[in-house]
């Protein structure tokens, strides 16, 4: 019997004129066809909304700007997939990354959420430190490695709005406390571009936010010990 599902494909996205159109023809060569993708401007000030209504195939809507957690919440409130993926503006698929998931999922009905490694790379417009490399190809929890069952994600609830960074993380813990049953490919399933601008390194002032998803995720543990 045939497996396929149909995919929701979120994609933040802020002040990313120069890599969206990268971002959605990454999913759109995947060879599973049936996803939408919806972008969700998240307050841009530069041409992000224009290139999004100039794309083909694809939902879009704009918000004030709250975060990626705020984006992604609202579009996955619009999502009609099966299956839940996220993709940030600046980031890329591998080709066959659905792909390779897809076949988990079909074969094993315990698995809630797929992930993979990711490999990141300096975009090349990018002027990298002298001596500066990629950190390596590892597995990684963020949100553009998962795919995700819908119904497994609605059990977890949606991503915290008060974090700047660190959402998909806490995201994660919620899931794993909740029993999700996940599987990690040992293939490079996402490209994360490094380009200066990251959400990472715009938050930098932010990274306390770590220590709340990590006091979070221990008080969790202690409850259910």
């Amino acid at each position: 019997m045939s497996y396929s599902p149909s995919i929701s494909v979120v994609i933040p996205a802020f002040n990313a004129e120069r890599f969206l159109a990268a971002a959605v023809d990454s999913i759109q060569r995947q060879e599973h066809q049936q996803t939408e993708i919806i972008i969700v401007d998240d307050g841009s000030t530069d041409r992000t909304l224009t290139i999004a209504q100039g794309l083909g195939g694809i939902r879009f809507l704009t918000q004030a700007n709250a975060g990626s957690g705020a984006a992604r919440n609202a579009g996955i409130a619009l999502a009609r997939g099966e299956l839940l993926a996220f993709l940030d503006a600046d980031d890329l698929w591998t080709q066959d990354k659905l792909a390779q998931q897809l076949t988990v999922l079909k074969r094993r009905p315990e698995i809630d959420l797929v992930g993979g490694k990711v490999e990141q790379f300096f975009d090349p417009g990018y002027s990298a430190p002298p001596g500066a490399s990629p950190p390596p190809t590892a597995e990684a929890y963020c949100a553009g490695s998962a795919l995700i069952r819908r119904g497994a994600f609605d059990r977890v609830g949606g991503f915290r709005t008060d974090l700047k960074v660190g959402e998909y993380l806490d995201w994660h813990s919620r899931a794993f406390s909740c029993g999700l049953g996940m599987l990690a490919l040992p293939h490079v399933v996402l490209r994360r571009r490094i380009h200066g601008s990251n959400s990472v390194l715009r938050h930098r002032g932010e990274y306390s936010n770590y220590l709340s998803v990590l006091r979070s995720h221990l008080a969790r543990k202690r409850q259910a010990a």
